[in-house]
Order: structure tokens, then sequence, then C-alpha cells
């Protein structure tokens, strides 16, 4: 009995995750997991190696995440040593290369819009 509620459970949760959905439009910003690997491993890798460029002091301690991502756009997290606190990012594309346009913590300035970044990445910028 209890393994049918399970597979219940399972398949009830399975229908909601691969969706139920009402919208057909393909949202703005896609989960960095849902890119092809190739991608995902290409922008991260171009990423940690400005930031490392940037940061030489932490070139072999650095980690770099991609939260969000677009073809062009990329909003994320970067470690410097692990288990220290970290900062976000975000990075736009110009002429085809990877570019970091804001990293740290505090306040994301709103003026990155100018950039062409979606709404949802900028949604913590202040004026």
């Amino acid at each position: 009995m209890k393994q049918k509620t399970i597979v219940a459970i399972v398949s009830v949760v399975a229908f909601f995750l691969t969706g139920c959905s009402s919208s057909s439009e393909t949202p703005e910003v896609t989960s960095h997991q849902s890119l092809p690997t190739e991608i995902k491993e290409s922008a991260s890798k171009e990423l940690r190696q400005l930031f490392a460029e940037k940061y030489p002091k932490y070139a072999k301690t650095l980690s770099v995440r991609i939260d969000q991502e677009t073809q062009d756009h990329a909003r994320g997290g970067v470690i410097f040593e692990a288990g220290a606190p970290g900062g976000i990012f975000l990075a736009t594309k110009i002429d085809g290369k990877w570019e970091i346009v804001r990293d740290g913590n505090g306040e994301i300035p709103c003026d990155l819009s100018k950039y062409g970044f979606p709404a949802e990445m900028l949604r913590n910028c202040a004026e």
C-alpha cells in the first residue's frame, strides 16, 4: 500500500513539474540548468576566466554559479574561496564576448538596463 501511495504522489508531482501551466509563452529568462550542456559549460568557463583575470589573487579558488541566463545576459554568484561569503554578478555579451558589468554586494543599479537585461535579472535594482 505504501508503494502505491508513493507512486501516486510522485506521479502528481511530476505532472505539475512537467508543465501543467496554461501559458504557452517561453519565459524570457531561463534557468541555467535548462540550457544545453555546451552553452552552460562555455558561459561558466568564460565567466570564471574573466573573474580570474579581474581578481588574480583568487584565480585558483574562485567559483562561478549562473542562476539565470539568456543568450546574451547572465546573473549569478561568485565565491572567491570555499566557505567564504560571495557576491552576485551581472554579465552581458558585447561583440560576442562575455563582459562582467557588475559584481559584488549591495544594491544593483537600475541603469544596467541600458545593457538590455531582462527585467527579471534586475528585479532588485535601486535608483
